[in-house]
């Protein structure tokens, strides 16, 4: 990803998730067939892509997530093509960008929403035993896991800008502007996420669970927690990328004006030389 014209490319892995949700929808129907489960095979087709809406919510997971990996490296390029390395070291930036780039720490965080989703779902009970059962409870906590894991990069790209405030500005950054891709990029994830999420949470609220467990019903209130979560952040994120460059910005104009008024003073203009002198600026 070069630029933000090439955002319109990334529909490809919206599509790319979708047809893997798809396909796994179809293979584990296919493993319940072959394993003697036959009994299952059109009724878990059913509740795959119909009453828990999973063909869609998967996709739209998957596809955050694709979207997501494949542009990792964007924003961190903006910032490291902007800035030097010496005015970078100076801030919490590279401290962040190894946060953002830890793999470790991903799959623990993720592995651990991963498990909650387990107990979740397997105090719900699906409509199913067996099989079939393990099928849509390893569907449901990839949702959490991926979910997890598209929040924690919104999450570290939000600290990483705001390192950036910290920077010294010594150079002409709004006329090329240079920072314009971070805000378009976020604000489409953060779009694409808030989206997953809504989709996911609704489909597994609304979903017809058994609840036979003591806890009932009530686990429903639990499934509504990765929407309490998210959707403020992402809605957070989708404004802050905007107001941390804007004061960069302002900080390189104030800058900018700065040095052309001291080269004015310095030239001896009169006050209408300066006015011209300003204007051709």
């Amino acid at each position: 990803m070069n630029g933000p014209r090439h955002l319109f490319s990334l529909i490809y892995n919206i599509f790319f998730g979708f047809f893997l949700s798809a396909m796994c929808g179809i293979v584990t129907a296919g493993i319940l067939w072959a394993a003697g489960q036959a009994s299952d095979f059109k009724p878990y087709l059913e509740a795959y892509f119909v009453t828990f809406n999973g063909a869609v919510s998967g996709g739209l997971v998957l596809a955050t997530a694709i979207t997501v990996y494949r542009t990792q490296h964007y924003v961190p390029g903006i910032i490291e093509k902007t800035f030097t390395r010496r005015e970078l070291e100076k801030t919490s930036y590279y401290e962040w960008r190894g946060e953002f780039f830890h793999l470790r720490k991903t799959l623990t965080f993720s592995t651990s929403f991963a498990l909650a989703g387990v107990a979740i779902f397997y105090i719900a009970k699906f409509p199913f035993d067996g099989l079939a059962e393990g099928f849509l409870i390893a569907a449901g906590c990839l949702a959490y896991a991926i979910g997890v894991y598209v929040g924690r990069k919104l999450f570290h790209i939000a600290h990483m800008l705001r390192s950036l405030e910290d920077i010294p500005i010594t150079k002409d950054l709004f006329r090329e502007d240079r920072l314009a891709g971070i805000s378009t990029y976020v604000n489409s994830i953060s779009t694409l996420a808030a989206v997953m999420v809504y989709i996911c949470v609704r489909s597994s609220y609304y979903g017809p669970f058994i609840y036979n467990s003591p806890a009932g019903s009530s686990v429903k209130t639990i499934m509504l927690l990765p929407a309490v979560i998210a959707i403020p952040v992402f809605a957070l994120f989708n404004y802050y990328p905007r107001t941390v460059i804007r004061r960069i910005y302002d900080r390189s104009i104030s800058n900018a004006l700065r040095a052309v008024k001291s080269r004015a003073k310095k030239n001896n203009l009169s006050e209408f030389e300066r006015l011209i002198y300003f204007g051709i600026r």
